[in-house]
This record gives structure tokens, C-alpha cells and sequence, in this order.
């Protein structure tokens, strides 16, 4: 059996699971954990249930909207644990960087909202503050010749 066809066959048998859990299984008082594993059914069902889509990483048609800092993200950015190397696993995903920080690059501009970053030929991907509070841009561009992944959306 391929993974597709263990896929098609164990999610139904993981949703029925969780009902199976919330209607018989965990109870709280204000009934919180049980609603959760209903919506963690429906949700796994409405996923089994779609037709996958495939999309290239970092997408630009992705709409990602900024919080009210200004900050944002596209999907596809790695979270990454403090001993990991964002050039490194780009270059893995077949993407080279560039950052850009707001101070060096627009003095000007008062903070995330007022600043729009561009480097001719590269993608942003997304632009925060730093845990040092350092305004940051993230810039994308593929590396020629690498291997392209993408990005499986719904479906099983």
C-alpha cells in the first residue's frame, strides 16, 4: 500500500476516533475539550474530503494580511528554533536571501507600517521586529538551476 492509499484509508478511521472520543470518552465542565475534538473531526474530514491543490513556495498570489504593527509573513517562511540558520535552510528549499533592516535601509519611515522595503529582483517574503527590536525585511529570489518544491494545500 503507498502512503496515499495508507492516507485515504487511516483518515476516516482517525475521524470516527474522535467522535467516537467526544461523544463517549472526555468530559469537562464547561465542555471545551469536547468541542475541540469535534472541530478537529469536521476539520479533518473537510480536509480528506478536498482536492489538493499544488503551488510553488512563496506563492506571491498568496494573500498575506499584516497585523496591525505592520509585521508580516508569507506562509512559507521557516519558524525556525534559535540554533537554525535561515540562509541555510532557504538554500535547502532552493531560495537564496537577503534581509534588509529598516534603519539602514529607510531611516525615514516610523516603524513597520510606513516602511516599504524593495530589492530589484527579489521577493519579499515578510518583514517583523527582531526579539532585539530591530525592524527587519526578508527577501526571496530562486537559486537557478536548483530544485523547486512546492507546497500541497488540502487534500489529503
Amino acid at each position: 500500500m503507498n502512503q496515499n492509499q495508507n492516507k485515504k484509508t487511516s483518515t476516516p478511521i482517525i475521524i470516527a476516533a474522535l467522535r467516537e472520543i467526544a461523544n463517549n470518552g472526555i468530559r469537562t465542565d464547561d465542555g471545551v475539550v469536547e468541542a475541540t475534538i469535534y472541530e478537529a473531526a469536521d476539520r479533518l474530514e473537510e480536509l480528506h474530503s478536498a482536492q489538493p491543490t499544488v503551488r510553488p513556495l512563496f506563492d506571491p498570489r498568496v494573500d498575506v494580511k499584516p497585523d496591525n504593527e505592520g509585521a508580516w509573513s508569507h506562509p512559507d517562511v521557516p519558524i525556525l528554533s534559535y540554533h537554525e540558520n535561515i540562509e541555510s535552510v532557504l538554500e535547502q528549499m532552493g531560495f537564496r536571501q537577503e534581509m534588509l533592516d529598516r534603519e539602514s535601509d529607510s531611516p525615514s519611515s516610523k516603524g513597520l507600517v510606513d516602511w516599504h522595503p524593495k530589492l530589484d529582483g527579489w521577493q519579499l517574503v515578510g518583514k517583523w521586529t527582531t526579539e532585539d527590536a530591530d525592524d527587519v525585511a526578508l527577501f526571496v529570489k530562486p537559486i537557478s538551476g536548483a530544485r523547486r518544491y512546492f507546497v500541497e494545500v488540502g487534500g489529503e
